[in-house]
């Protein structure tokens, strides 16, 4: 899953929006295993991921390059996030899912 948005604005230029999916597959002894968008997989201690996420949650990270001047070169502002829209409809295919696995017994 990958989105991009670009946006120019007068004050700042452009910034350019990337979004890199993963969900939190599990959350233990304060670390949470990530399933990341291209299939692998990763760990990060809970207290670096958004307050409040939770397994099943869907996390964006969103980074918006802010152009700069020609010496300094762009700014990156990295930004992670719950995607509550990806969240809720991963939920939705997985009750899909479960019903027809129950449906066929």
């Amino acid at each position: 899953m990958r989105g991009y948005h670009f946006t120019s604005t007068a004050d700042s230029g452009y910034t350019f929006t990337m979004k890199r999916f993963a969900i939190i597959d599990a959350i233990h002894d304060g670390v949470a295993r990530l399933e990341l968008a291209d299939g692998g997989w990763t760990e990060l201690p809970l207290q670096r991921l958004p307050a409040g996420c939770r397994e099943g949650d869907v996390l964006a990270t969103v980074e918006t390059v802010v152009k700069a001047d020609a010496q300094t070169g762009p700014d990156w502002i990295p930004e992670l996030v719950v995607d509550r829209e990806a969240t809720a409809a991963a939920a939705r295919r997985i009750r899909a899912k479960l019903n027809r696995l129950r449906e066929e017994r």
